[in-house]
């Protein structure tokens, strides 16, 4: 597989599972695969049986992943991948205030915070030492930026400009001011992780440098604080309270990190070819037995005088068959449909163009071992009798021209796979429980955690290569304790 291809499972809170699949996208058509295998024991299956159930639980997202663009390359004025390039080359355009293109701003807007959100979570990593001089240059960067993007101020919140875009400045003016009191934070914290190692640290770092960089990062936060009790981006209604550290200001901090991602998120819209194909098949079930029954009728009329009672038997007879027939014919078809073809159709949509970029497959399936695909059996694990498997099956089939469409170096995409496990928690016994061990002559109390281990395939098939990651979820009823990734994957 390509190197720029990713296939990883996380957790997402204390109750969700979180897999991840990202892989460029080319211009031209593409067709790939996603399979998700959890191997689950038999005291959790309960309702895990149930195709709407597991898809109650489910949830699917499709969106673009925000280009790796360096932080001094957006402060570039001849950066064309740059959105403050972006944003002057509109304004120069148009000339008029009241002609600025509110869309094409408002895009450009949001595609700034989540570059910035992007190398936020880049610090998240980032405690090698020798990278100390990059990790330092992050706050002050994005300081920059932020003055880059004041300059922008008169022509943003001109009396001609629209209530839209004049809303959206102050909105990512103010998310720009919390990402860098994010990132000084994260700074702060690396380096006095550092700091408090010192007998490990590497030459390039001297503790002036990271005292330095302490008191730096301390200054940013200030200086943020303060930007924003000036503009008025205040979190309390009873205070000038403007930090982070407040619950109003970090439900604040998602609500605009969402706002910028709209971009980002490519729409889905339900297909009725499904529901077309199951009208069809009932069509085809009623025609049958409908047929059935004339047929019985009809050659009644060989041995019995039309009106007799043996015929009107007959008659009876075949009507009462034609409804079992055509039930039957229907409950097969409600089967065969999902196994034959697919569970639900999802057609995606271009959130900037509104054509159709494409569409996905969904099938949940509960397999033998030995029905998986071949790479994806070599890769699963030894499980326990009674243990049952459920199988998600993901097929995406994309116009890679339609989706690129106004989407400035857009190069990849990400499918993004929620499963809720709560229904397992449900099911499990305490998570802790007191047991007497035996210490030379004596029995002692301990508490011992109690956990289940579920066992977990993903595979991602594209250009007919799989990339294959097996990981061991453990969990208790408290939520998920952990995600183990095996040391070999394919």
């Amino acid at each position: 597989m390509a190197v720029d291809t990713e296939l990883y499972l996380r957790t997402h809170g204390d109750h969700q599972l979180e897999l991840t699949a990202a892989y460029p996208l080319s211009p031209g058509r593409q067709k790939l695969s996603l399979y998700l295998c959890l191997f689950v024991p038999s005291q959790l299956e309960g309702d895990s049986r149930r195709v709407e159930d597991l898809y109650r639980g489910l949830k699917i997202y499709c969106r673009y992943r925000t280009p790796a663009i360096p932080l001094n390359q957006i402060l570039r004025k001849n950066c064309p991948s740059s959105p403050l390039f972006r944003i002057r080359k509109i304004f120069k355009k148009t000339g008029n205030y009241h002609l600025a293109e509110d869309g094409a701003l408002v895009s450009e807007l949001r595609a700034l915070l989540n570059l910035l959100e992007h190398h936020n979570n880049s610090l998240k990593g980032m405690t090698e030492r020798g990278t100390a001089e990059l990790l330092l240059s992050f706050p002050g960067e994005m300081k920059e930026i932020q003055a880059a993007l004041d300059d922008f101020a008169p022509q943003f919140l001109h009396p001609d400009s629209s209530s839209l875009l004049k809303e959206a400045f102050e909105v990512c003016r103010e998310g720009v001011s919390l990402h860098i009191e994010k990132a000084a934070g994260r700074v702060y914290h690396t380096l006095s992780l550092w700091r408090d190692e010192k007998e490990n640290m590497s030459p390039g770092v001297s503790e002036k440098i990271i005292k330095n960089g302490m008191k730096e990062c301390i200054k940013h936060v200030r200086q943020q604080q303060e930007y924003r009790l000036i503009h008025g981006y205040i979190y309390s209604e009873n205070s000038n309270e403007v930090g982070r550290n407040t619950e109003e200001a970090l439900f604040r901090e998602h609500e605009i990190k969402k706002w910028g991602q709209q971009t980002l998120y490519i729409n889905s819209e339900s297909s009725t070819l499904i529901a077309r194909l199951v009208q069809i098949f009932f069509g085809v079930a009623a025609a049958a037995a409908m047929s059935l029954a004339v047929l019985a009728t009809v050659l009644s009329l060989k041995f019995f005088e039309a009106g007799s009672l043996a015929w009107a038997l007959i008659a009876v007879t075949a009507y009462i068959l034609k409804d079992r027939v055509k039930d039957g014919l229907r409950a097969f078809f409600l089967h065969f449909i999902p196994n034959w073809y697919a569970d639900r159709i999802q057609k995606l949509i271009n959130p900037g163009s509104g054509r159709k970029g494409g569409s996905f497959k969904e099938q949940i399936s509960f397999p033998e071992s030995r029905e998986l695909p071949p790479e994806i059996l070599a890769s699963a694990p030894a499980v326990k009798e009674g243990t049952y498997l459920i199988q998600y099956r993901k097929v995406n089939s994309l116009k890679g021209r339609v989706l690129l469409e106004g989407q400035e170096d857009i190069t990849s995409l990400a499918d993004i796979l929620r499963l809720d496990v709560q229904d397992w928690l449900s099911r499990m016994d305490k998570a802790r429980e007191t047991v007497y061990s035996l210490r030379e002559d004596a029995l002692v109390p301990e508490k011992v955690s109690r956990t289940y281990r579920i066992p977990v395939l993903a595979a991602l098939y594209r250009d007919g290569l799989p990339i294959i990651r097996s990981y061991t979820v453990v969990l208790d009823a408290r939520g998920i304790k952990r995600v183990e990734e095996s040391p070999q994957q394919l």
